[in-house]
């Protein structure tokens, strides 16, 4: 592993810092104040709940040797280090930690994940990277930011499947668009190749129909849902109009920033893909139960048609 500093220079000790965030902890650490302990319990610097059973109560150190921050595992169910440019899990082991990135006490981790504990090794002329309660110090990492690309896509299903590297790469080439309450996304009838995934906020989903005047909505779509698939895939008119109810943001994937991705990394479409056959399966079954309940609340009906008819019937013959 290369290294980052000299071992000739006399003060690399004292210009590099770690910074290591687990929910709302915050933990600054320069070398002389090392080892710190990570674990269950109060006694551990960066400290999990105890119903965090995968984790031990003294599951990894780290201290500063050969002017790197160093993680040891001593656990029993490991250590797992994810960072830009590898993926590891370490039992009774040792890593440097280089960069920033997340690790996972016991099981493997990712941003989504509430016991994940982010790290960044600064220098001490570099400002800090790292969000405590909703406030931004001054960040510069996207592994950190709140509101970056990066996090919103992996708190979003199209990561689902995706390594954080893969992630990375898709985080590169999507957008972030703010809608007032009101504003149209897509119009009906438009043609539009772009994937659309709510992060905050809600979209109402009218269409054009026979029977009424003006539009008729269909259905609410909310944080988590994606929209535009059929439009994504291929070039197809938008059946529907996309609304925003209230403010609300949303991730954007141009189908031709994708598919420039794809001939580089095809596993990143692939993924993607069965990411879209879910949702548009999950589409399917809830069309399916609501014409279900449409058949039955028109059988119903028609059924107190019949009956009311036949009461009229037996009143005509009375008189």
């Amino acid at each position: 592993m290369d290294r980052n500093l000299s071992d000739s220079d006399p003060s690399a000790k004292s210009n590099i810092r770690l910074i290591l965030r687990f929910q709302n902890q915050i933990c600054e650490v320069f070398p002389e104040q090392c080892p710190i302990h990570l674990g269950r319990g109060a006694r551990n610097q960066i400290a999990l709940p105890d119903i965090e059973i995968a984790a031990s109560r003294q599951h990894a150190s780290i201290n500063f040797d050969n002017d790197h921050f160093t993680i040891t595992d001593t656990s029993s169910n490991g250590t797992f280090l994810i960072t830009d440019s590898e993926e590891k899990e370490l039992k009774h082991q040792s890593a440097y930690l280089q960069g920033s990135g997340i690790l996972g006490l016991g099981k493997k981790t990712s941003m989504r994940d509430a016991m994940a504990i982010y790290f960044v090794v600064k220098s001490s002329g570099e400002r800090s990277s790292v969000v405590i309660r909703g406030e931004d110090l001054q960040n510069e990492e996207p592994l950190f930011l709140e509101r970056s690309p990066l996090r919103l896509l992996m708190d979003s299903p199209l990561s689902d499947e995706m390594t954080f590297n893969e992630a990375k790469v898709l985080a590169e080439i999507v957008e972030l668009r703010q809608l007032f309450s009101g504003e149209p996304l897509t119009t009906e009838h438009s043609l539009d190749a772009t994937l659309y995934c709510i992060v905050s906020g809600s979209l109402s989903v009218s269409a054009e129909t026979e029977n009424t005047v003006g539009k008729s909505s269909l259905h609410l779509l909310e944080a988590g849902d994606l929209a535009g698939e059929f439009g994504f895939v291929e070039d197809v008119q938008r059946t529907a109009t996309l609304r925003a109810v209230g403010e609300t943001e949303v991730i954007c994937l141009s189908r031709n920033k994708f598919n420039e991705v794809v001939q580089i990394y095809p596993m990143i479409g692939y993924k993607l893909l069965r990411t879209l056959v879910r949702s548009i399966r999950f589409l399917l079954l809830r069309m399916n139960v609501q014409y279900m309940d449409m058949e039955t609340a028109f059988r119903r009906q028609l059924r107190r048609q019949k009956q009311s008819g036949s009461n009229v019937g037996e009143m005509t013959m009375i008189r």
